[in-house]
């Protein structure tokens, strides 16, 4: 038997438990019907990603070719002013800039 002996430890377990948890209930899942709706939000995510002017999405246009993950440039807007706008909305994301960026 284990014995959590801190909040720390106690904590710790929190993440593989629930990590578990989620594997599981994907597992009882009907795989098709997920791939189906990701599919279905990719999509809608890239349509609604062309209707903002200057925004260029980054690999492929079409869902079936591509994962729900997005990268873009917008054209006149600092990666700064992104950031802040899409943490402020809410949005989750990872902001990349690259070397040769003067931001």
């Amino acid at each position: 038997m284990v014995h959590l002996n801190s909040v720390l430890e106690r904590r710790m377990w929190r993440a593989p438990v629930g990590l578990a948890a989620a594997v599981t209930y994907l597992r009882n899942q009907d795989q098709s019907a997920i791939e189906r709706h990701e599919a279905q939000l990719t999509q809608y995510a890239l349509d609604r990603l062309s209707d903002i002017p200057g925004l260029r999405v980054l690999g492929p246009k079409e869902a079936a070719q591509r994962l729900p993950v997005f990268s873009f440039v917008l054209a006149n807007c600092a990666p700064p002013k992104i950031s802040s706008y899409l943490d402020a909305q809410g949005i989750a994301f990872a902001r990349v800039i690259w070397p040769r960026c003067r931001c």
